[in-house]
């Protein structure tokens, strides 16, 4: 980069430096003594900027560096006391007021649940310890040990130079699929709710305290603790050594995407074969004799497509174990960054304990739905008239939608299958006597 190309980004990015130096330091002076100790090391390492494009970059790279030295200078002539009696008095919405207050503030939603209960029971509402070991259940002496612990964690995190993760500013969606027996205990956990979604992508590659999960999603910990439990509780979170990791499987968009480009075309080949062989064998299948067989020819084709597609389903994972979840059930939970459903498989037997025989199936093509199997779920007399390990379980279950879900699409967009049913279609519903 030339000179006076560079003289303009200085002059152009000056007040973006100096807000950044405001908003870290103390006073006016400190934050502008520090932008300019920033634009000293622009100046002399410009001859590193490669071009235009990198400029900003660099820039925040060394106004990083600079500010971590300029507080590891301080940090050797400067302790903040946290005396026993500090106690906070001041206007919790003039956060300027008092620096040091504010960057207790900042400490104490980070802090964990037992130590912040104590100090602020002791710094903010002026309790004394025989008042706190009265309000939580604990000996003074416990009380004595959790301010104690709380003082040093305070003094530790008042030196430090926090920084917000991504997910604090770009929040992720994630939805829990699931697949097996029971109804879905899972989707409520997450469903619509961005705080756990976000710790369970927080927690997928690195396992992290529970500080560390409040900094990376940008949520105070007093409003991440509660769903913390709920995820542990669910077998979504374990926990080992204060540190948590995510104990699902997620699908991330760019995966799907890499995994659609490499078998779309054995889709299309799927599908061909499915409806060939309904077509070939037509005459034949319906001269079995079964209940309605004469049906249009459209439910026909809906209808055979479903039993092929249970007895596919059934080949892809027949020696695959369903696992027992957190709930008791036997199910497969998985994670999916934008789920994109295009049919609903649904079983009720009497293994089940939904119906006293035989099996009812429903399958719904989620585009163009024309059943509700719930309605049975919830009706379950009306049902009865009818008288009827981890990671390669969960490949197994991806290919429901991979190899079941998009044949059926391709048939569909290809007019195998019509989805302009006649009003007394029911088009893949069946009941299985024998």
């Amino acid at each position: 980069m030339d000179k006076t190309g560079f003289d303009e980004k200085i002059a152009d990015v000056s007040k973006s430096i100096m807000s950044y130096c405001v908003a870290r330091t103390r006073d006016r002076y400190d934050a502008e003594d520090l932008a300019q100790d920033i634009i000293a090391e622009l100046v002399k390492s410009a001859c590193n900027i490669r071009d235009d494009k990198a400029f900003y970059g660099f820039m925040w790279a060394v106004a990083g560096n600079v500010y971590a030295m300029w507080c590891r200078k301080r940090a050797k002539n400067n302790i903040c006391e946290l005396s026993d009696d500090m106690a906070d008095n001041t206007d919790y919405y003039d956060v300027g007021a008092n620096d040091d207050i504010y960057l207790l503030r900042r400490e104490l939603a980070l802090l964990s649940e037992k130590y912040r209960k104590a100090a602020i029971l002791y710094y903010v509402e002026s309790k004394s310890c025989a008042e706190i070991s009265a309000i939580l259940g604990i000996s003074e002496s416990m009380v004595k040990y959790l301010l104690f612990k709380a003082r040093k964690i305070l003094k530790e995190g008042m030196d430090m130079e926090r920084n917000y993760g991504e997910q604090s500013y770009n929040p992720k969606n994630l939805s829990l699929l699931y697949m097996g027996e029971g109804p879905n205990r899972f989707w409520n956990i997450t469903e619509g709710k961005r705080i756990p979604q976000n710790i369970l992508w927080a927690c997928y590659n690195d396992s992290l305290t529970a500080e560390e999960i409040s900094l990376q999603i940008g949520v105070a910990l007093p409003y991440l603790e509660g769903e913390i439990q709920t995820l542990e509780k669910a077998g979504l979170l374990i926990q080992k050594s204060g540190r948590y990791k995510t104990n699902i499987i997620i699908f991330t968009d760019e995966l799907k995407l890499e995994v659609t480009s490499k078998i779309e075309k054995k889709q299309e080949a799927i599908a061909d074969k499915i409806h060939g062989f309904i077509t070939e064998n037509e005459n034949k299948i319906r001269s079995i004799g079964f209940h309605m067989h004469d049906m249009s020819k459209n439910s026909f084709m809906w209808h055979i497509t479903y039993v092929a597609c249970v007895f596919l389903f059934g080949k892809i994972n027949e020696n695959i174990p369903f696992p027992q979840t957190a709930f008791g059930d036997k199910a497969f939970v998985w994670g999916d960054e934008s789920p994109r459903s295009i049919i609903n498989f649904c079983s009720m037997s009497y293994s089940d304990g939904t119906l006293d025989e035989g099996e009812l199936r429903f399958l719904d093509y989620l585009p163009a739905q024309k059943s509700d199997n719930n309605y049975f779920y919830r009706n379950l007399k009306l049902a009865k008239f009818f008288v009827i390990q981890q990671v390669p379980g969960i490949i197994c279950m991806r290919m429901f939608d991979d190899v079941i879900g998009a044949s059926v699409e391709i048939m569909c967009q290809k007019d195998y299958l019509k989805t302009s049913w006649n009003a007394r279609e029911m088009p893949t519903v069946y009941a299985v006597i024998d």
